[in-house]
Parts: structure tokens; C-alpha cells; sequence
């Protein structure tokens, strides 16, 4: 299993950044690599979604299901990768005058071969999306 994590303090409070990271369908206006993004169910607090992202010349279109916990945690799972295990989790925590955001995408390769490749692309996907959600965050939530 290898592990990607990162960690901010955002000047926003975490129901604004949950609102932000929950607008799945969104992704297609802001953050880079996002080909599509449709929520495809809905139940309680779960999400099922189809995507499409990509990295460099790669694309990865699969399947995933968001639990969405309003108090501050959202868990992403990848449910149709051949080729990996995938989880994602963002966990929001009050921080001061803002929030602390916690990112931890943790992935499994199920075939040699593949392994540094998904590293690469993962590292890639994750560094560009957490620069992309502090971007609309300033956009969205800017002090008037």
C-alpha cells in the first residue's frame, strides 16, 4: 500500500471547504484533469459517481462511491479499478480562524507494472487538486 498525504490551514470555515470538495459535478470547472464527473446515485449520505481524469498522456475513467459525514470527513473508495485499490479520504477540523484540511489518497497496485505508473499519476492528480480546491475556495469564499 503507498500513501499520498498533505495538509493545510485554509482561512475557511470546514463547512465551506465540505461544501467545495461535496460539489463532485463541479469538478469539471475548476480542478485540472477532470474530464467528467457525474453523480450517477444518491443515497443518504453516499454518492455514487462516474469520472474520467486524467494525468499527462494517461486516462482513468472508473467508478466510485463518496461518503459524505457532515461533521468534517469525506471517504472516497474506487470501485471498478482492474489495476488498484484506491481510497481517498479529506478530513476537515476547525483551525483558528479557518480550517485544517487533511488529504490522504492511499493506493494498492494489483499488478507489478502498474505500481509506478499510479504512483506517479496519484502524486500528479493529488498535488494539482489540492492546489485546485485553495484556488475556488478563494474564488468561491473571498471576503466582500
Amino acid at each position: 500500500m503507498t500513501t499520498h498525504r498533505q495538509h493545510r490551514h485554509l482561512p475557511y470555515t470546514p463547512e465551506q471547504m465540505f461544501e467545495l470538495i461535496a460539489d463532485i459535478e463541479g469538478y469539471t470547472r475548476f480542478m485540472p484533469g477532470f474530464e467528467r464527473s457525474i453523480v450517477i446515485r444518491r443515497e443518504n449520505n453516499r454518492l455514487w459517481v462516474s469520472q474520467t481524469v486524467s494525468a499527462g498522456p494517461k486516462q482513468l475513467s472508473f467508478t466510485s462511491e463518496a461518503r459524505l459525514e457532515r461533521a468534517g470527513r469525506i471517504h472516497i473508495r474506487a470501485l471498478d479499478l482492474t489495476a488498484a485499490d484506491l481510497a481517498i479520504d479529506w478530513r476537515l477540523t476547525p483551525d483558528g480562524e479557518g480550517c485544517r484540511i487533511e488529504f490522504t489518497a492511499e493506493f494498492r497496485a494489483r499488478l507489478p507494472f502498474v505500481g509506478p505508473v499510479l504512483r506517479f499519476w496519484i502524486d500528479e492528480i493529488a498535488t494539482r487538486s489540492f492546489s485546485a480546491f485553495t484556488a475556488e475556495a478563494a474564488r468561491r469564499y473571498r471576503k466582500r
